[in-house]
């Protein structure tokens, strides 16, 4: 019998033995295979970060004179640059600029993971004083960041 098989009792032996009890018990059954194959696959199907910085496309959001330096210095050293999101592309690293009144934090962050690639603080005074030639050398540290072997 179908009950006896999965584990139940027979009719005779007071077991409930409606459709509605049989189909709970296979919906469960089912659910715990779901459950399994998805733990199982879930590593892997995961994302897979790139080893190197290089492997990124490096993304660009802000347009301000810093970032635009960072951006034009990432292109002319021939790395992959966007200014805007993308779904479905290689991965992508945010460069994220912090500006504080005694120095200027800049973070290249994996965008899918959170995990922040390149950290570096830069003191203000080592930059130009005007704001295109201080994205220019600020790209440039960016840059050496990035090539720079780990």
């Amino acid at each position: 019998m179908v009950v006896e098989s999965l584990g139940g009792r027979t009719p005779g032996d007071g077991a409930v033995t409606s459709p509605w009890h049989i189909r709970a018990s296979l919906g469960s059954a089912c659910i715990a295979l779901l459950a399994g194959i998805v733990v199982a696959c879930g590593s892997a199907t995961g994302y897979q970060a790139p080893q190197s910085p290089l492997e990124y496309t490096f993304l660009v959001l802000e347009r301000d004179s810093l970032s635009l330096g960072v951006e034009g210095a990432l292109a002319a050293d021939g790395l992959r640059v966007r200014d805007q999101y993308r779904g479905g592309e290689r991965a992508a690293a945010a460069v994220m600029l912090y500006p504080f009144d005694d120095r200027l934090d800049v973070r290249v962050v994996d965008t899918r993971s959170g995990r922040v690639l390149i950290e570096l603080v830069v003191d203000p005074r080592d930059l130009p004083a005007d704001s295109l030639g201080a994205g220019e050398v600020l790209g440039g540290i960016v840059v050496q960041a990035i090539r720079r072997p780990r």
